[in-house]
């Protein structure tokens, strides 16, 4: 059991939103590349966190270990052909940078984890999946959650592009949302739905009560 990120900071509104597959299929390892690779995320994100570094620091680690634009992409795979190249670069700039001011956000709480990494295999698509879990508290109760990362090779480096949350697949929650949004209401309230939570995450915290 080790002290880490776990990368809640993902879920973006109150329903976590991708599993492109479940790791059940899977031959599962111990350990092995994807492991060590969310491990070290982990452990170099959370260090960032915990010392309040500056903003871009923490954004180039989560840059580093997430693949966002393989995210946005999977995500709105139904709807992707149906933007012009200018929608869709705005749209992974904003998804880039909500995702991001997600991460920032928890420099503000004081959450308090363990993770326990329980194995790695290999789904289905050839994705590798690093299952863990989650040990922390809600409202002084103890409670835990399986948090599995399917990661996907980008050149010589293992990022992850989904996180499955118990068996909840962020990709296939974005989509969902995305899928809803744009049929009914379109690309342009979907950016405007984007930029009104990025707006809400920017929020500076609110001072600190003065001691008297």
């Amino acid at each position: 059991m080790r002290r880490a990120l776990f990368i809640l900071a993902i879920s973006l509104t109150p329903a976590a939103l991708p599993v492109l597959a479940t790791p059940a299929a899977a031959q599962p390892a111990k350990s092995g590349p994807g492991t060590a690779a969310v491990k070290q995320a982990n452990e170099t994100i959370f260090a960032l966190i915990k010392k309040k570094a500056p903003a871009a620091d923490v954004t180039k680690a989560v840059r580093a270990f997430f693949d966002i634009d393989q995210l946005g992409k999977a995500a709105m795979q139904d709807q992707w052909s149906k933007l012009k190249k200018p929608e869709q670069d705005e749209f992974l700039k904003l998804l880039r940078e909500l995702i991001e001011a997600s991460y920032l956000g928890i420099q503000r709480s004081n959450v308090d984890y363990t993770v326990e990494y329980v194995s790695e295999s290999t789904n289905t698509q050839g994705h590798v999946v690093v299952a863990t879990k989650v040990k922390t508290s809600r409202k002084g109760r103890p409670f835990t959650l399986a948090i599995d990362y399917v990661l996907v090779k980008n050149g010589a480096n293992l990022q992850a592009f989904d996180i499955v949350t118990d068996g909840v697949s962020t990709v296939d929650n974005y989509r969902q949302m995305f899928n809803k949004l744009m049929k009914e209401k379109g690309y342009s309230v979907l950016m405007e739905k984007m930029k009104a939570k990025l707006a809400d995450l920017q929020k500076p915290a609110p001072a600190a009560p003065s001691k008297t």
